[in-house]
């Protein structure tokens, strides 16, 4: 009789301890960069580390399996037909060019040289004697997309935006929109409320050349996600039996993960998002799902 009794192994009940775990993965993205020339995309490999804001991840196996009736008795023959893995991760962070690969989306980065994104800016600003309040920000013609709001700070009033100024039901709290050889400017009436050095605080939003740091995602309608490769790791402490107590490393590695799950972006006010990505793996070869577990000193 062979006794399987192996003392030095891992056994025993497992607790994943919580802030120890570790996802990342191997994306690829379709990245426009000013060296690959205006409209040249390149399917770009870079790692994402999920780091401490992962909550959780999960291999799962789902055996595939096939009934069929005897064929001169009653009851039936279940038989193995395949097996499928699936990979769920959740986690808090979703750093910009993950969203891009789990999207299909391509991405162009601060050094394309003839892209614009849109900005949001609040500014104070304060009114001259015409009166009007000039844009420093926004020069060429076109680049202001919407003034989106005018706070007079003296007595906290909100204004709004008319075709001519002071025209409206309170003439003393409307404005105009000015493109002057190209350089913007808000109009308020001739010999109305507004004093010259009045602070206003305003909200715009406006196109700028991209810069470092800047990134603009977007969808063709025909880019799909890439399939990725996953490494999933976990701090894990054993509860009962024989290594009541030890520690050690479970790791999971999964290939040719395809990404099935939604995405939504945003989250509520003064909150971190957080989500659930799942994958189904395309088992191609010996090795594509490999799970080590490795007992610490």
């Amino acid at each position: 009789m062979t006794q399987l009794y192996r003392p030095e192994g891992m056994r025993g009940d497992v607790k994943f301890i919580r802030g120890l775990g570790n996802a990342w993965g191997t994306f690829k993205v379709n990245r426009e960069t000013l060296a690959g020339g205006a409209g040249v995309f390149v399917l770009d490999t870079f790692d994402v580390d999920f780091g401490c804001l992962m909550k959780d991840w999960k291999l799962m196996l789902e055996n595939g399996t096939e009934a069929i009736p005897w064929s001169c008795n009653n009851g039936e023959f279940t038989f193995q037909k395949d097996k499928k893995y699936k990979v769920s991760i959740s986690k808090k962070a979703m750093p910009p060019l993950l969203l891009a690969a789990l999207a299909g989306w391509k991405v162009q980065d601060g050094a394309v040289a003839t892209t614009k994104v849109l900005k949001q800016a609040k500014v104070v600003l304060t009114a001259t004697a015409t009166p009007t309040l000039a844009f420093a920000a926004v020069a060429a013609a076109g680049d202001l997309k919407k003034v989106l709001s005018v706070y007079r700070q003296s007595d906290s009033t909100w204004w709004s935006q008319a075709g001519v100024a002071g025209a409206g039901v309170d003439a003393d709290k409307t404005f105009m929109l000015l493109n002057t050889a190209g350089a913007y400017s808000i109009a308020f009436q001739v010999g109305g409320a507004v004093q010259e050095n009045e602070l206003f605080t305003v909200v715009y939003q406006y196109y700028e050349q991209m810069v470092a740091g800047d990134l603009l995602m977007f969808e063709d309608g025909v880019t799909f996600p890439e399939s990725v490769d996953l490494v999933l790791s976990w701090l894990v402490k054993y509860e009962s039996g024989a290594n009541k107590g030890k520690k050690g490393y479970m790791i999971a590695i999964a290939k040719n993960c395809m990404p099935t799950s939604g995405l939504e972006i945003g989250t509520e006010a003064q909150g971190i998002a957080e989500d659930t990505m799942e994958f189904a793996v395309n088992f191609m070869d010996q090795g594509d799902i490999k799970l080590f577990q490795a007992a610490l000193a």
